[in-house]
């Protein structure tokens, strides 16, 4: 129970001393972050690939970084069906696609075709002003699920490219 309370206390000053960010706007050119929500708290992915646009003296500047889709430490989860819902800090709506895999291979890479989860997405917002975007979904976990996340945004800019940021997670059912 003590162990319980420490956590607890520990899980608030957390919050206090680094609130979450504040959401990136497609006209400052910031990432966005995305956060898996296990257990109420924020489970922070892997960005694996970010192909994302920025103006810079007057002109169009590329920023692209890839890594292997891979897939970070667990979070743990109840076996069963897993209410997933996943927070975007941005104000522009993103164009999504969630995908599950049940196994990787010995490089760590998902094994088999994904399959695709079906998911609402829900615009959070405070006095009219778009603060995030909610995806939320159910998903079904009996050991492990590796998600991965494939977000894009129009470019606000004039820079006429697509914003392109890929996170991976990786739930444990116990």
């Amino acid at each position: 129970m003590a162990t319980r309370r420490r956590l607890v206390c520990l899980s608030l000053t957390g919050l206090l001393l680094f609130p979450f960010p504040t959401p990136a706007s497609a006209h400052d050119h910031r990432r966005p972050m995305a956060l898996l929500r296990v257990h109420g708290m924020p489970y922070r992915g892997r960005m694996v690939e970010v192909d994302w646009v920025t103006r810079k003296d007057g002109g169009c500047v590329e920023k692209h970084r890839q890594r292997d889709l891979r897939f970070g430490p667990p979070a743990r989860v109840d076996i069963g069906l897993y209410p997933g819902r996943l927070r975007l800090l941005t104000s522009h709506h993103p164009r999504l696609r969630i995908l599950s895999w049940a196994l990787l291979d010995g490089s760590k890479q998902p094994v088999g075709p994904p399959e695709e989860i079906p998911f609402e997405l829900e615009r959070l917002s405070r006095n009219g002003r778009t603060l995030a975007w909610d995806a939320v979904f159910r998903l079904f976990v009996v050991e492990h699920r590796y998600i991965g996340v494939f977000a894009r945004w129009p470019d606000r800019e004039g820079c006429d490219e697509m914003q392109r940021v890929t996170w991976t997670y990786h739930l444990r059912g116990v």
